[in-house]
């Protein structure tokens, strides 16, 4: 095969893939762009440049420098065929008309969480934009990350508290008992939370059916390393509150977990446990960790709003309130 029908070759498949992927990508070519594209004109054009390239280079009298080299064009120019190739098969499977224009691929990207009423006037989601500019501005969230980092959602309806207190003490880097899953490795987990000591103050089986008071909590933790100061919300003032809950927020030793009643927030439910992260005071507003993931992502709540709901006790008449854990015990 000669070096011009390896060239007319070449142009043929550049251009018949050129026109097919503009084709994909634009829906439709105008008739100017469609008549600048014609085959005729792309192997005329190179056509022109071959001459001239073989005038400059006087390539007529080379016959025999031809001759020899021309089994190093001829693998070039096949390569360039299986290159122009290649582009037309891929243009036509990323930008086929059954993918690109009519049934799209639809990718997943709803929150994985299921809000089950929507933000109000008491809350706002954590990701949202203001959201977002209230952690940004914040002063009083000194251990944020480290309650991120280990953040998980409840694994029972009743599991808050067992939830918010693997958070807690993770968080506050509490040694964990050996784990059966886990090897040498050590972290508290809703699945183990209740072997040793953990078990021995409270009831696995009372937990599992109602979750855990303000009284439990503070039974479960104080099992632990930790300084355990409990405070019920029904005995303190609106300025007490926020005083103890933001110098807390502020400390790098110390985590906040609170139980309040949903139905103050006009959220679904009733007694919650969850993790405070941080306070914006622009706002009046603190930043839950809801470990009921799968109902509420986390959320800003107004800080008045989050005290009422603190105040409202239990259907056992048992107060609600916080717990301030620190993790440097005083010898």
């Amino acid at each position: 095969m000669s070096l011009l029908s390896f060239v007319v070759m070449v142009n043929v498949a550049c251009s018949v893939s050129l026109q097919v992927s503009i084709h994909r990508l634009t829906g439709t070519c105008s008739e100017t762009l469609q008549a600048t594209l014609t085959l005729p004109w792309f192997i005329v054009y190179n056509l022109t440049q071959l001459l001239q390239l073989s005038l400059a280079l006087r390539l007529e009298i080379c016959y025999t420098f031809y001759l020899v080299e021309i089994s190093y064009y001829r693998h070039r120019v096949y390569k360039l065929i299986t290159l122009a190739l290649s582009v037309l098969f891929l243009s036509n499977i990323v930008f086929s008309e059954h993918n690109f224009e009519h049934d799209q691929i639809k990718l997943d990207i709803s929150p994985a969480t299921t809000v089950v009423t929507p933000p109000n006037e008491h809350w706002i989601e954590w990701d949202s934009p203001e959201g977002l500019f209230r952690q940004e501005t914040s002063q009083f969230k000194a251990n944020l990350f480290k309650l991120l980092r280990f953040y998980e959602a409840q694994i029972r309806g009743t599991y808050c508290g067992v939830a918010t207190a693997v958070v807690a003490l993770n968080a506050l880097a509490i040694k964990a008992p050996a784990s059966q899953y886990l090897g040498k490795y050590r972290l508290f987990t809703q699945e183990e939370f209740f072997e040793g000591s953990i078990g021995e103050a409270v009831n696995k089986d009372v937990v599992k059916t109602k979750g855990l008071t303000l009284k439990d909590m503070t039974a479960l933790m104080e099992t632990q390393p930790l300084k355990v100061d409990p405070f019920e919300a029904v005995n303190l003032t609106d300025d007490e509150i926020r005083h103890h809950i933001i110098s807390a927020l502020q400390n790098p030793n110390q985590v906040v977990i609170v139980l309040y009643q949903r139905k103050e927030l006009k959220q679904e439910g009733s007694g919650h446990w969850s993790p405070i992260a941080a306070y914006d005071c622009h706002s009046d507003s603190f930043l839950v960790l809801d470990v009921a993931r799968y109902k509420y992502p986390p959320a800003w709540i107004n800080a008045d709003t989050l005290l009422a709901s603190m105040r409202i006790p239990d259907d056992e008449g048992l107060s609600r309130g916080f717990i301030i854990l620190d993790n440097k015990v005083e010898e």
